[in-house]
């Protein structure tokens, strides 16, 4: 899930290291994990991801994990909260930087369209 919110950042032009150059980071504030099928050690998977739901000062992103056989292994959620670093209380998003989340949201679907 981390590699896959990272890519998702960079993918949106917010990687990490230049949003906390911003002043805020992205804290968890809630994991949720479904396993469907074992997942060996050594096995290929493949993370696609999307945001369920982006508010302004949170974003909710749905995970699909499937194996190398294309077959969905797992699903979960995060949310995560946009914090400023500074005085550790939540933080707006800008409209400029909500716009750039805005390509990977796709609120109640149940089919994912981003592959990372």
């Amino acid at each position: 899930m981390e590699i896959g919110r990272l890519k998702l950042l960079e993918a949106a032009g917010l990687p990490a290291h230049r949003i906390k150059e911003q002043g805020f980071i992205p804290v968890l504030t809630r994991t949720e994990v479904n396993y469907k099928k074992p997942l060996v050690l050594g096995d290929d998977v493949k993370v696609v991801l999307w945001i369920s739901e982006l508010k302004r000062i949170s974003a909710t992103m749905i995970f699909h994990f499937f194996n190398q056989r294309n077959e969905l292994i797992a699903d979960g959620v995060q949310t995560a909260l946009f914090i400023n670093i500074d005085n550790q209380r939540p933080y707006k998003l800008p409209i400029e930087d909500r716009a750039r989340f805005e390509p990977y949201v796709n609120e109640g679907l149940s089919n994912p369209p981003v592959g990372h």
